[in-house]
């Protein structure tokens, strides 16, 4: 790995640890998975309808796997009063092609995968991400080797990730507004950062079956739902952080887009 000062830093930075939890059994349809994710199941299940149109169950102690640039439905569950709980590791395309790459052929599943019997190791090196990317004693070359040992793990293990070999127009924008989500994004300012006219970029997004303000709003509230599962701020600040104008604006958008209120993301419905 010979990487600048940097880029090191940069590299490690950029693989995100977070703890989701939620309180009530819900099914979400087609969540847009930026970045590969790795979860590891703690408390509750999960279920997971594959692109194939079969479905997963993972349970506490077992690793699903999704790869960057993919659509999934999920329905967390509760068991027995527990909340659901997992453990997520987020990596970007960069490293999954740093450790991959002498496997990518540019044949790509993009199917979840489901380790069930996940090695104590690997659990215990998911879980230990977060406490090693803050070392201030150990090298940074040494530091991104130890982040990147999950993968490795999987590779040994016969998993192969790859990453799509070209960025989707949905994929770019979509990496634009997750920048900054409350920011008032326009179609004419987008498009002319990609050096499209306004017209080619709408254009662009119906060939793929969908529009601007479609996506603009799928990601503030995919954003809004990350942050009512890894975190307790409230609300009203939520929709903001999301680009909402109003708390009540947010829910309702939330609502009609998960079929769900915000406030039941945290406390079971009565």
């Amino acid at each position: 790995m010979q990487n600048d000062p940097i880029s090191l830093i940069e590299e490690i930075t950029s693989v995100k640890t977070f703890l989701i939890s939620q309180a009530t059994t819900h099914k979400f349809r087609d969540l847009y998975i930026f970045n590969t994710m790795l979860v590891l199941i703690q408390t509750g299940s999960k279920s997971v309808k594959t692109s194939d149109r079969s479905t997963i169950d993972a349970h506490p102690g077992e690793l699903l796997v999704f790869p960057s640039g993919t659509s999934i439905t999920i329905e967390n569950r509760i068991i027995s009063g527990s909340d659901y709980s997992a453990w997520c590791v987020s990596y970007p395309d960069a490293l999954i092609r740093m450790v991959f790459d002498s496997v990518n052929t540019g044949i790509r599943d993009s199917s979840a995968i489901h380790l069930e019997k996940c090695p104590k190791k690997l659990v215990t090196l998911l879980k230990n991400i977060g406490e090693v990317q803050t070392s201030k004693s150990t090298p940074k070359e040494i530091i991104l080797h130890r982040i990147c040992e999950p993968l490795i793990w999987l590779k040994s293990l016969g998993i192969f990730l790859s990453t799509p070999t070209e960025k989707s127009l949905e994929y770019r924008l979509r990496d634009l507004i997750t920048s900054e989500p409350g920011h008032r994004w326009r179609a004419n300012d987008v498009a002319a950062e990609f050096g499209y006219s306004e017209a080619t970029l709408r254009r662009r997004l119906q060939q793929l079956n969908t529009t601007f303000s479609a996506i603009l709003m799928n990601v503030r509230l995919e954003y809004g739902l990350s942050l009512l599962q890894t975190t307790q701020m409230p609300i009203s600040q939520i929709a903001l952080e999301s680009g909402f104008s109003t708390p009540s604006h947010f829910s309702e958008a939330f609502r009609t887009r998960f079929d769900i209120p915000p406030k039941y993301i945290r406390k079971p419905k009565i």
